[in-house]
């Protein structure tokens, strides 16, 4: 019995991570549908007439490098939240079974030298960053002068489900091209020109694919 165990170990590993993956985003979904729960109390639901489209709706916030968004998706959809930065970015995935609203999030905190971009999406959260202490103060002094575009800025707005989300988009102004280059970042004064400091966008997996296949032609 004991050998038997013992040949077993290494599946027995790989099943108990597997479980351990999956309370985990247990867990943080659980944690999503209590955020909600409260931010619904104070300022209602979103009024959504067609359950088969997108319905996005911005949140205040008292910060003005924190954005949020209320996000209504339909049933039945496997979406993808891409989060691209200067710095590097990620994916998170999420298959949706029943139809229902989301918060989603995107900030920009300064720890010591340090400049973090947090983003929270559909299934937990993706963090990235600069550890650069003159590009932390490049983006705080200049944080007002970059371009900044936020889904819905102007109140509640239907998409349809087969469009890919733009949350956020932030772009440096070329008239900082020279001064970036004062930072131990000054390799990214080239690449700020074609991209964005920030990128954030939902949408199907689908749409995606799509889109990828349209540039690749």
């Amino acid at each position: 019995m004991f050998f038997r165990l013992l040949k077993n170990a290494p599946l027995l590993l790989l099943i108990g991570a597997g479980l351990c993956m999956l309370l985990q985003a247990q867990a943080e979904q659980r944690e999503v549908a209590r955020e909600y729960d409260r931010l619904a109390a104070k300022v209602g639901r979103l009024q959504v007439t067609d359950a088969s489209k997108f319905y996005v709706a911005p949140i205040p916030t008292d910060d003005p490098m924190h954005f949020a968004w209320r996000v209504y998706l339909p049933a039945g959809l496997a979406l993808q939240q891409r989060a691209e930065h200067l710095s590097g970015g990620s994916t998170s995935s999420a298959s949706i079974q029943s139809a229902g609203e989301r918060v989603l999030r995107a900030c920009y905190r300064f720890e010591g030298d340090s400049t973090k971009v947090f983003v929270k999406g559909f299934s937990g959260a993706s963090e990235s960053g600069f550890s650069d202490k003159s590009f932390a103060k490049f983006v705080q002094k200049h944080w007002r002068e970059f371009e900044v575009e936020s889904l819905a800025a102007n109140g509640p707005t239907q998409y349809e489900p087969d469009e890919i989300l733009t949350l956020l988009k932030i772009t440096i102004p070329e008239n900082l091209y020279e001064e970036i280059k004062q930072t131990k970042y000054s390799y990214l004064a080239d690449r700020i020109k074609t991209k964005p400091l920030t990128l954030v966008r939902i949408g199907t997996v689908a749409a995606f694919e799509a889109e990828e296949s349209k540039a690749g032609e």
